[in-house]
């Protein structure tokens, strides 16, 4: 008798909690995969790609932005296979010439009438270009005569050519006629009598054929978008940024507005106590002008290790025009692997994991080798001010702004990134930024000292022509009195020969005196600039006058009269955008120090953005200076208040001054 199995029913609610369990747990396992897919993912900072739609060897030029290079001539870069696992490579700068030497076996040695012997063998057949010969007598000396056989019978392709002693052997080695020959003959004879009529022994005999080496692959990279360019009083300096580390330059070439003639300096920087400082690598000279002059041509030949490059131009003049253009020509390195399956080989930089950079391939020519290209490569943007601060902890200290600091310049920033402030005018020639800060939320941001920009002021000139004379002369007002100006800079154009003279005010404004002559010429047409070193010596106030005498030539125009000076400047990470603040005024506070070498190398790789310092507010100045600048801040009542009491006080004095009318002093 069969039993019916009876079902009880469950709730629904049974059912779906665990059905919820058995999803929970599925997408926890799903995400715990995905986690520990990530965190296996190789780190990366650049890579590129290359499809290869077969299997064989390839080859490819390895993109700029892949090399990053170590000071122990080691580059960090692995070679992943579609499947995402590394694969080996060789990383190369050219492939080896298909040379090849074959070592003879002799076939007949015999003495000959002349009193020397014949050594002959068989050669492979393959093209031959030199015979090298190593005899096993180091003490022999003579010469010998090279014979090949060919179609045509025996031909003399080398004669009375010199054996050489070595400390070790006797040697020679004789280039011949390239050619695919069956014999080879060598005819010795020896200059000692102790020699004649003997057969010295041979080590060995060897035909060579020499093919030519691979040409490095070259690449230009137009630098002119990736570099900064600023002046210094008799220099002027490019800092260009380079795509990799270890990159091999061959030259650079500088573009300029103008002819150059100098001196230049190629170098890197670092962070020396809290200031950039130039390192110099190398330097040289152009010396003379080649065609219109406008290139400059820098042979380097170097591995540079890092990616800042600075470039310092003096010019023998002391005048050189806007760059045009700037070019680093490069040695481009190779990479070379076995494809065992098709699809998508990816390199990538910074992985920690290095290879060797060689000169020549080790396995190349042993097969065919397929030729292609990389992609486009992919860039990580290496630096992030939040990870930077978080990984480095670079935060200032506290800061109180309540504090003995005199003035405060706002500094608004939009967005986080690596900045360059440079000083205002007044602060410059004021020289008052050596003790300052710079603040957000009451907290120090560290910065270090870059280097000091030249900057230039235009000046409003009243131009005055004398037609008796046949004279021009200009007169100028600085926009603030101070022996900081460093240079006065004349623009002009045409041909012309000319002496300049440079006047300040005699003291009470009762005329001019003259202080300076400088010669002025121009042998070509186009622009030209007069440069006056330091004029702040020379002057005592804000007024100069420049006049030149024509004689009896046509007036030269000045089309611009300048005024420079240098401005210092500080460099930082702004991690967060917002309202900044730079204290300054506080000379008992001396400068800040903060350790940025952690950082330095990162941050010496890369342009700061430029910011320019706003006005300064002050903050913490006398009662008096107070009251002062309240009363006469947008010359509102207050100063004209001041003035009235002022003309009081005049007018008291006077009245004591002198009698009152009809009292007559005594009589003597």
């Amino acid at each position: 008798m069969m039993k019916t199995a009876k079902f009880k029913s469950l709730p629904v609610n049974w059912l779906i909690l665990p059905a919820k369990a058995v999803a929970m747990i599925f997408i926890g396992v799903l995400a715990f995969t995905v986690i520990v897919a990530n965190c296996a993912a190789e780190p990366w900072q650049a890579k590129a790609s290359i499809d290869v739609d077969g299997t064989g060897l390839t080859q490819a030029l390895l993109p700029a932005e892949l090399l990053m290079g170590n000071n122990n001539g080691s580059y960090d870069l692995i070679l992943n296979g579609p499947d995402n696992n590394p694969r080996a490579f060789e990383l190369f700068m050219k492939n080896r010439s298909d040379s090849k030497q074959f070592i003879l076996k002799p076939g007949n040695i015999q003495l000959n009438q002349a009193g020397g012997f014949v050594w002959d063998a068989d050669l492979p057949g393959t093209l031959v270009d030199e015979i090298r010969i190593e005899m096993g007598d180091h003490n022999y000396m003579g010469r010998v005569d090279v014979m090949v056989q060919t179609e045509t019978g025996w031909q003399t392709v080398a004669q009375n050519q010199a054996i050489y002693r070595t400390p070790e052997a006797a040697n020679a080695s004789i280039n011949i006629e390239q050619g695919m020959y069956k014999k080879i003959r060598l005819v010795f004879t020896g200059f000692d009598k102790a020699y004649k009529q003997k057969i010295v022994p041979i080590r060995r005999v060897t035909a060579l054929h020499r093919g030519k080496d691979e040409q490095y692959a070259q690449m230009q990279i137009v630098m002119t978008d990736r570099m900064q360019v600023s002046r210094d009083e008799d220099f002027t300096e490019l800092k260009m940024v380079l795509p990799g580390k270890g990159i091999r330059i061959k030259q650079i070439r500088i573009t300029t507005n103008s002819r150059f003639k100098g001196s230049w300096e190629l170098g890197h920087e670092l962070i020396r106590n809290n200031r950039v400082r130039f390192i110099p690598e190398q330097s040289g000279r152009v010396s003379g002008v080649t065609g219109d002059g406008r290139m400059i041509s820098m042979a380097v030949n170097k591995v540079w290790n890092m990616n800042c490059l600075i470039l310092r131009l003096r010019p023998d003049s002391g005048f050189l025009g806007p760059i045009d253009q700037a070019i680093v020509v490069l040695h481009q390195p190779k990479i070379l692997f076995s494809a065992d399956m098709p699809g998508r080989y990816t390199a990538l930089a910074g992985t920690g994991r290095h290879t060797r950079l060689k000169q020549f391939a080790g396995i190349s020519g042993q097969a065919m080798v397929r030729h292609l290209d990389f992609g486009p490569p992919e860039v990580k943007i290496w630096y992030n001010s939040q990870s930077l601060l978080e990984k480095f902890k670079i935060k200032g200290g506290p800061f109180d702004e309540n504090g003995d600091y005199r003035w405060k310049s706002p500094v608004t920033i939009d967005k986080i990134g690596y900045y360059r402030l440079i000083f205002n005018m007044e602060t410059s020639l004021a020289k008052a930024g050596a003790s300052v800060r710079l603040v957000k939320d009451n907290e120090q941001i560290p910065f270090f000292w870059g280097r000091q920009t030249y900057t230039s002021h235009e000046l409003a000139a009243q131009t005055e022509y004398d037609r008796d004379e046949n004279a021009t002369s200009w007169e100028v007002s600085l926009p603030v009195k101070s022996g900081a100006w460093q240079t006065l800079v004349l623009t002009g154009s045409g041909i012309f020969s000319r002496t300049v003279h440079c006047y300040r005010e005699k003291s009470g404004k009762t005329g001019w005196e003259k202080v300076m002559t400088r010669h002025w010429s121009h042998a070509e047409q186009g622009v030209t600039q007069l440069e006056i070193d330091s004029p702040g010596r020379f002057m005592n106030g804000r007024r100069l006058k420049i006049s030149i005498d024509h004689g009896d030539n046509q007036p030269i125009e000045i089309s611009k009269i300048e005024a420079g000076f240098m401005a210092p400047s500080i460099c930082f990470l702004a991690y967060e955008p917002g309202n900044y603040f730079l204290f300054g005024g506080n000379e008992a506070e001396g400068p800040p120090s903060y350790d940025l070498t952690l950082i330095q190398d990162r941050l010496m790789a890369s342009l700061p953005e430029d910011i320019e310092m706003a006005a300064a507010d002050v903050v913490n100045a006398s009662k008096w200076e107070q009251l002062i600048e309240r009363l006469f801040q947008g010359k509102g009542l207050g100063l004209y208040a001041v003035l009235a009491v002022v003309t009081l006080i005049l007018i008291g004095v006077i009245v004591r001054l002198f009698p009152k009318a009809g009292v007559r002093g005594p009589q003597n």
